[in-house]
């Protein structure tokens, strides 16, 4: 299964290649790591962390080790992808959104019944956005403490469209084991219901970025009244 997945998944996103939606070779990385609240540095690169997240394996480590990140951690799900990179002091945690003609990404984006993240976090979130992470959670808990070791003392977590509402999740998971300095999402649709948000916010609201554009319909997705079912 492990083969399987990583034969379908670790390719660069077909559509976007098309559209030459990929990084550029000439990309510069300037990042502002001790920066307080919002760094519009920070929202740029991490921005481009995100885009970087839809490459196959090979491509994000040859940018990463451009962009002088020497320990890179790849995370790899059935549905699920992203990368764990440290430099210096600095971890980026990054996810990949749903990829167009990807109908497994589609299916979690849809399958929006809600249930419990962890025992410690309040409230019910979207029940595929909780199975995907759940693909990779363990080794990226895993990853984060060895990256860590090293002398990690602040962690920026990264995402667009559904891979934004991962990160949303993947902060949740890590609050309390990290300290989290920011969380910047794109495009990211909804998590959680009322206690998760209230919870959320009060721990991390102060330090989590949302861009949306205004005539994207998936920062509006799912419906703010789902069910929810035992799982």
């Amino acid at each position: 299964m492990t083969a399987m997945a990583d034969t379908i998944t670790d390719r660069m996103d077909p559509v976007l290649d098309l559209l030459n939606q990929r990084p550029g070779e000439d990309w510069s990385w300037n990042f502002e790591p001790h920066a307080l609240g919002h760094s519009a540095v920070n929202a740029v690169a991490l921005c481009n962390a995100a885009l970087l997240t839809y490459s196959d394996s090979a491509s994000v480590r040859r940018f990463l080790s451009k962009w002088r990140f020497p320990d890179v951690r790849i995370l790899r799900g059935f549905h699920t992808q992203g990368f764990i990179a440290r430099q210096g002091n600095t971890l980026i945690v990054a996810f990949r959104g749903t990829e167009p003609i990807n109908a497994c990404d589609w299916l979690t984006d849809v399958n929006y019944h809600q249930r419990e993240l962890l025992p410690s976090v309040p409230g019910l979130v979207h029940q595929g956005f909780a199975c995907a992470l759940e693909e990779v959670k363990e080794p990226m808990v895993n990853a984060v403490a060895e990256l860590s070791s090293a002398g990690v003392t602040q962690t920026f977590i990264t995402g667009h469209s559904l891979g934004g509402a991962l990160a949303v999740l993947a902060a949740s998971v890590l609050q309390g084991r990290q300290k989290i300095a920011a969380v910047y999402t794109f495009g990211q649709p909804r998590v959680g219901d009322s206690p998760f948000s209230l919870a959320f916010d009060a721990k991390l609201g102060n330090v989590t970025f949302r861009y949306v554009n205004d005539r994207d319909i998936v920062p509006h997705l799912p419906p703010q009244k789902t069910p929810g079912r035992p799982v």
